[in-house]
């Protein structure tokens, strides 16, 4: 939870007023692992909207926002309802005029749906019903996001094929058939961790100061050290094949997909959605959800598997992705603390998700 003090209600609560909502209560809530921070606000019939604020520095480019909006806005109105699609603010030109009541935010880009004030950009949506899973889900919860991510994937599909038949394809959304985008980051990774930056990590391990951020980090450097080599051959194994390639979430864990019941009512936080192969999202969300019970793992992918025929080469590429998304997780805080000198590294929220990604990457086992 953010406390109250680090923000402001009274700028909050004028930022909605840009969009025509009437906040009558506002509440912080956790932005994640991002440095973005959301609230959650309500008017005065009871609606419930997020108000997700992000540093200047750390905002999405307009043309890859507009994009992904479009994108968005498309999905829901054929039929993708789980999905929070930004609401567009009441201004129409570049720069919102400041009045008596109001200060001056300026319009970032076309998209009319993010605002830019001096503490970051502003967007707002509907607020989506349910909350994560509590410890591992269900059967029949699993069986509601396949079902859910195969509407959202064959609806992202369409769209982007729709607006590309009337446009130039987009960089970041297309449906096309290539090397796996996620490959080659995973891959440049590993090389680097091979060329240099694992010794590096294992010396810093030396001197790190937080008791419990120094065996985490010494454990994760343990099993790299131990599948690396494995790691890099599977990669560069499927580096070599063309797949179907579409927008997925890319970012989907187990805070993303919320529930009501055993039905998936929201897939939120989608400012990650890029091109990929739609495995990516499937072996991310069940190691966020399953850990290194492999058992589990593969049975939900048995099942992900009867509803999409993969070949031989998807399966490969599922098993790459699983593997690296396993291993290669922890490495983000190792890069923040050893190399970014990152002081919220040692925070409790922190040092609980880290000690979790360590017993996945110490407990590895290849699907």
């Amino acid at each position: 939870m953010i406390p109250r003090d680090q923000f402001n209600v009274a700028k909050a609560k004028s930022i909605a007023a840009s969009y025509g909502i009437d906040v009558v209560s506002i509440s912080a809530v956790s932005g994640g692992f991002s440095r973005a921070s959301v609230l959650r606000a309500e008017d005065s019939s009871g609606a419930a909207f997020a108000m997700r604020r992000t540093p200047h520095s750390d905002a999405m480019p307009a043309e890859r926002y507009c994009e992904m909006v479009a994108l968005l806005r498309e999905m829901s109105l054929r039929g993708c309802g789980v999905i929070p699609v930004p609401l567009s603010h009441q201004q129409s030109s570049h720069t919102i005029l400041q009045t008596v009541r109001q200060p001056a935010f300026v319009n970032p880009d076309t998209s009319q749906t993010r605002i830019q004030a001096n503490d970051g950009v502003w967007q707002m949506e509907p607020w989506m019903p349910g909350e994560p899973a509590t410890g591992s889900p269900t059967p029949d919860q699993v069986k509601s996001i396949l079902e859910t991510l195969s509407l959202f994937h064959r609806m992202a599909a369409e769209c982007t094929q729709v607006r590309s038949d009337a446009r130039s394809v987009a960089p970041w959304f297309h449906v096309s058939e290539g090397c796996a985008p996620g490959v080659s980051r995973r891959l440049s990774i590993v090389a680097e961790l091979s060329d240099g930056l694992l010794t590096s990590f294992i010396k810093s391990v030396a001197a790190e100061t937080d008791p419990k951020f120094r065996s985490c980090a010494k454990r994760v450097c343990a099993a790299l050290e131990y599948w690396l080599p494995w790691l890099r051959k599977q990669l560069t194994e499927v580096a070599r094949s063309s797949y179907r390639l579409q927008p997925v979430v890319r970012d989907l864990w187990r805070p993303h997909v919320l529930f009501t019941a055993e039905r998936v009512t929201g897939i939120i936080d989608l400012n990650a959605m890029a091109t990929d192969h739609v495995g990516l999202d499937v072996t991310r969300l069940f190691r966020s959800w399953f850990g290194a019970d492999i058992d589990q793992i593969r049975a939900a992918l048995t099942s992900f598997r009867s509803q999409r025929l993969l070949d031989a080469s998807e399966w490969r590429l599922l098993q790459a992705y699983d593997a690296s998304t396993a291993l290669l997780s922890p490495v983000t805080w190792l890069r923040r603390r050893f190399i970014n000198s990152a002081s919220d590294c040692t925070s409790r929220e922190v040092l609980l998700r880290l000690a979790e990604l360590t017993s996945v990457a110490e407990r590895f086992e290849p699907l």
